[in-house]
């Protein structure tokens, strides 16, 4: 099949970002090759040879290896804004683990990059460097098991390179998988390959398109995929290098490519997607966009990406990128930029801790992962500690408050153990929540290396760690020369929710063997609150404002613009400033929800003037946790509702 390689290069854009200009090009490509398909019962499974070196490519930086040990040996402790954004874990109900098993065995590549999806038969495809596997849980079966250079032969084409960074995703929208991985660490011969499962089943085959990994045709290589799924696109972010990389500092720039899946899963021999390069803030390019996948099921256009200052020793910049539309609308998509700042700050993370003076290299402190829900995106990511050690953050952006504020910030740290590599599902029941499980690797000078997991609950409490795999040693299967005591740790784990289970996730992550090996442990996780009533808002109470009947609830009312709340999270006090285009009589109601029910802390009416109003309360004696602020007009019409975090 003759490969397409035309470009069509479409406009530049420049706009303002808090005072910054954002920079970016959008492209239309026309560079996927159909290279044929992989139908597992053609293939000899019993053995699956591979050829490989023992380690993978690394998730390559904006800098060198040598620079990047320079910057580790400077770090410091990050220290807090405020003492309360340091956190522990807590007192909460810990996850229940229902199951854990092992994943693909160790093939001889370092490191694992787990990576897993699974659908509503319970049906695994599994993934780590160079192997790809898929099992049946209900018939506790193997489907196939095969290196990823077989997974690529089609019609006596095989993609003769080093393949690595395998991805995997189950798109419940349409009831398939995708599969990405990469080919070779060269322009010349960079490949993203793609593979889009026929049917829900993976036994059934799969389609494979290579897609250039160069297609700018500027002598780059494309390294470090991430993908995510919409309502109806595949997106796949890229970071992309000059030749010779991994010895000198070769970084170029992180893009991003929208594709549209549903061509994907037709095998259409033309896929319509969207390149977009040149991602840049005053002049630099932003490095590594993370996708944000819908918590409980794949979202409609926009699509969000989450960024950072990864390799600073101390920084709070967020960057957060919405592509406004999908690949099959009738005007292309645009790219819009939001920059916020963490209220604290994260930094560069210093090599985790193993035992025997062994350590894992947690590269930097780039977003490993997040979901959107709720109008509310939550990310996580490594970073150092205020102890100087490896931990991870966990992050919230409300899409309602303005980007002026800091947002919902905390770093989870212990003194015996180290963390990295952190992955969060959502397991929340409606619309109102936003609990969700985080999945993390653990390790420690005295401490088995392992993974572990931890409940953030509706309230914004933290559960106690708990461990999934106690793991049975440290990790020892690299020799570099001159770096005695160095592994590889990630460079990711996969999680995933499970569709159609309430408050249930799955987690791939690293653990150890007894012979110092590292090995896949999957676990199924459920939160701790799966079976209390779904969060709801509260009914009005009519008893002292009783619903006009005579009023059409659709009729125009005076509406809020120019929202603006100062601060949330609160400590001791919380306002809220809007404006009115006509004089009206509100009722503020503040309400806090937890398990036991509704609790209503205030109900009060005010008289607001056309133009500019400010209501205030006070917060310090109100408890840490999770409460709404609803605003209702004299019709008992919801005309507002804001959810207020008090610390």
């Amino acid at each position: 099949m003759k490969q397409l390689l035309s470009l069509t290069f479409l406009f530049a854009l420049v706009c303002s970002a808090v005072g910054q200009d954002f920079t970016y090009k959008r492209h239309t490509l026309n560079d996927a090759e159909l290279i044929g398909d992989f139908v597992p019962n053609q293939i000899q499974q019993k053995f699956g040879p591979v050829l490989h070196s023992s380690e993978a490519p690394k998730p390559g930086t904006e800098v060198s290896d040598q620079k990047l040990r320079e910057l580790k040996a400077r770090i410091k402790p990050v220290l807090s804004k405020d003492k309360k954004s340091k956190v522990s874990f807590g007192s909460y109900d810990s996850p229940e683990v229902l199951s854990v098993f092992e994943g693909n065995a160790f093939n001889g590549s370092v490191p694992n990059d787990n990576s897993f999806a699974i659908n509503g038969n319970n049906q695994i495809i599994s993934v780590i460097n160079t192997s790809i596997l898929a099992y049946d849980l209900n018939k506790d079966s193997l489907l196939f098991e095969t290196p990823l250079n077989v997974f690529t032969i089609s019609e006596g084409l095989r993609v003769f390179e080093i393949k690595y960074d395998p991805r995997v995703v189950y798109d419940p929208h349409s009831d398939r998988f995708i599969v990405v991985f990469l080919n070779a660490t060269i322009y010349q011969k960079s490949k993203i390959i793609v593979a889009f499962s026929k049917t829900a089943d993976p036994s059934d085959g799969f389609y494979i398109y290579a897609l250039n990994g160069n297609p700018l045709n500027n002598d780059t290589w494309s390294d470090y995929p991430q993908i995510m799924v919409t309502g109806q696109d595949l997106f796949i972010t890229m970071n992309t290098f000059f030749n010779g990389s991994s010895n000198n500092s070769g970084y170029v720039e992180s893009t991003i490519r929208q594709v549209n899946k549903q061509d994907g899963y037709d095998s259409l021999p033309v896929l319509r997607k969207f390149y977009y390069s040149d991602i840049k803030v005053g002049g630099r390019a932003l490095f590594n966009f993370t996708g944000m996948m819908g918590g409980n099921n794949p979202y409609d256009a926009p699509a969000y990406f989450i960024s950072n200052r990864n390799l600073s020793l101390t920084n709070d910049s967020i960057f957060l990128v919405k592509i406004t539309d999908s690949s099959s609308a009738a005007t292309p998509p645009d790219l819009e930029l939001s920059i916020y700042q963490s209220e604290t700050p994260y930094g560069l993370p210093p090599d985790a801790r193993q035992r025997n003076n062994n350590r894992f290299d947690c590269n930097d402190s780039r977003i490993q992962g997040g979901f959107y829900q709720n109008d509310i995106i939550q990310f996580v990511g490594n970073t150092v500690t205020s102890q100087g050690f490896s931990g991870f953050y966990h992050a919230m952006i409300d899409l309602n408050k303005p980007n002026t504020d800091p947002i919902y910030f905390k770093i989870m740290e212990m003194d015996s153990l180290d963390f990295g590599y952190p992955s969060i599902c959502y397991t929340g029941k409606s619309e109102l929540e936003n609990e969700g499980i985080i999945s993390f690797n653990h390790t420690g000078p005295n401490f088995n290396s392992g993974s572990s997991c931890v409940f953030f609950s509706n309230d914004s409490s933290y559960s106690a760690l708990t461990v999934v795999d106690t793991g049975d040693g440290f990790v020892d299967v690299l020799r570099p020369s001159g770096d005695p005591g160095y592994e590889r740790w990630g460079d990711y784990i996969g999680a995933q929710p499970a569709y159609g289970e309430t408050g249930v996730v799955w987690m791939s992550a690293y653990s150890s063997t007894a012979g110092n090996g590292p090995r896949t442990v999957m676990a199924k996780l459920r939160s701790p609150d799966y079976n209390l009533d779904p969060i709801k808002p509260k009914p009005i109470d009519t008893t002292n404002n009783p619903i006009d009947t005579t009023v059409n609830p659709l009729d125009s009312l005076p509406p809020f613009t120019e929202v603006r709340i100062l601060p949330n999270p609160t400590f001791d006090n919380y306002t809220i400033e809007f404006e009115l285009d006509a004089p009206e009589m509100l009722t503020f109601q503040l309400i806090s929800i937890s398990g036991s029910g509704v609790d209503e802390q205030f109900l009060v009416k005010e008289a607001a003037r056309e133009g500019n109003n400010r209501f205030t309360f006070h917060t310090r004696h109100l408890r840490s946790g999770v409460y709404y602020l609803i605003i209702f007009n004299a019709q008992g019409r919801i005309l507002k509702e804001e959810k207020v975090v008090k610390l």
